[in-house]
């Protein structure tokens, strides 16, 4: 199983319940957060936020591995491009992965376009 964890306080007992902990894409540069899941020992799945680049979730990653737990994944979510509309740019997909996590793709953020109607 896999679950969201927002606080650090929360990682010990989450970590007890589930398989995998994800660090949502508002926090994955919330360093303190991704060491604590990293501590843990349970694989890390840390969600691409829509305001990072690909590459430069390394650094992420690197929290994770710094903390001693090379189980780290980075979920690709897309990028912000104008309004309520997101973009994956599968050529990027090297620049995330290049610090060696798996990277997996959210694939209904790839194909869903965000209609305002007037």
């Amino acid at each position: 199983m896999l679950t969201d964890v927002h606080q650090v306080a929360d990682v010990a007992a989450v970590a007890e319940v589930v398989d995998v902990l994800q660090i949502p894409a508002f926090l994955c540069r919330q360093t303190d957060l991704i060491v604590a899941a990293a501590l843990s020992g349970r694989p890390v799945n840390i969600k691409k936020g829509q305001f990072v680049s690909p590459w430069d979730m390394k650094h992420a990653v690197a929290k994770c591995r710094d903390a001693g737990n090379s189980q780290v994944f980075v979920t690709e979510r897309g990028s912000s491009f104008g309004y309520n509309n997101l973009v994956v740019d599968i050529g990027r997909w090297p620049s995330c992965a290049s610090s060696r996590p798996w990277c997996l793709m959210r694939r209904i953020r790839a194909i869903a376009l965000g209609i305002t109607w007037r």
